[in-house]
């Protein structure tokens, strides 16, 4: 049970009473002893390009990307408590209403650099519920999991705020925002066409070229048109 006012900093003596049915009779209450979590914290924002939305949409990977790493900890599970919160606004005002938030945690690899993560790497994610807070639960393992990335977004693209990532632990570990300019983006645009598109076929001496017609449209390696489909060469510079 948590007694609260509706706006913060309303300070006043309250009293909690219990009006128990005859069922239920020698119910009590006591106050919980404050619990000592070690804690981190940063500030950040979505703006522009990193006010990304949430995995159902393309961008999603351009929203603020931050790495927990354990420190050395003699327990073998650290229990990790994930709070992201933006400023609270005026409810008088007139305002459209914010998207609601959540976060991503993915697997991270001890040897990966810079900011990237795939779908394949995730662990855990929080609900959308609250335009204001966002708020999960996790263990660190100090043999198989001693760091993950922590992606914060909004649901929607395009919702730009400022934002707080606050990390309790129950053993110490340190926390850092990725920088984006490991990053380089390129990209070309095609579609996949279920009407055919001509494709010169070679003729052998003496014989006339003629066109054939393949739909792009292939499909997956589940369908034996698959190499139908458009493909693309991705050439590096130099190794990364």
């Amino acid at each position: 049970v948590v007694p609260c006012t509706f706006f913060p900093g309303g300070e006043a003596d309250f009293r909690l009473e219990l009006s128990e049915a005859s069922h239920a009779a020698g119910c009590s209450i006591s106050a919980i002893e404050t619990v000592s979590w070690n804690q981190v914290a940063l500030s950040s924002s979505w703006a522009g390009k990193s006010a990304a939305g949430c995995r159902n949409f393309e961008t999603w990977i351009f929203n603020p990307q931050f790495v927990l790493s354990q420190l050395s900890s003699s327990e073998p599970l650290t229990h990790v408590k994930v709070l992201i919160t933006r400023p609270l606004v005026d409810p008088t005002a007139d305002q459209p209403k914010f998207s609601a938030l959540g976060v991503y945690s993915f697997r991270r690899p001890n040897e990966a650099k810079g900011r990237m993560v795939t779908a394949t790497e995730l662990l855990a994610k929080s609900t959308f519920s609250s335009e204001i807070e966002a708020t999960f639960c996790f263990d660190l393992d100090s043999q198989s999991l001693q760091r993950v990335l922590l992606l914060p977004c909004t649901f929607h693209p395009n919702h730009e705020s400022a934002f707080d990532i606050r990390v309790f632990s129950s053993s110490p570990c340190s926390l850092s925002e990725l920088s984006d300019s490991t990053m380089t983006e390129v990209s070309v645009s095609s579609a996949w066409e279920a009407a055919p598109s001509p494709v010169t076929e070679e003729a052998e001496a003496g014989e006339e070229e003629k066109s054939i017609f393949i739909p792009s449209a292939g499909g997956s390696t589940n369908n034996s048109s698959w190499r139908n489909n458009k493909q693309f060469a991705i050439k590096v510079p130099q190794p990364s």
